[in-house]
């Protein structure tokens, strides 16, 4: 397993990309809608968690969480 430096700034710039350009699609009852979007929700705040941690730990903690909720939102 290959592991890669975990950069918030392109994160950053993913959440943002999801939430304020993508169109939701059309095909997707309303309740898949809101799913999504609080997933995404959830992923704004983990990422913030994550910047502003100072133990490893923690740090560790919210970036595995923040990933699995980014891999539910696109596997969605």
């Amino acid at each position: 397993m290959q592991i890669t430096k975990f950069e918030t700034e392109k994160e950053w710039e993913k959440l943002k990309f999801e939430i304020f350009r993508k169109k939701p699609l059309r095909a997707l009852s309303s309740l898949h809608k809101i799913r999504k979007r609080e997933l995404l929700l959830i992923a704004q705040s983990l990422l913030a968690r994550y910047q502003f941690t100072r133990r490893r730990k923690y740090k560790n903690l919210f970036r595995e969480l923040y990933q699995v909720t980014m891999k539910t939102y696109f596997t969605w």
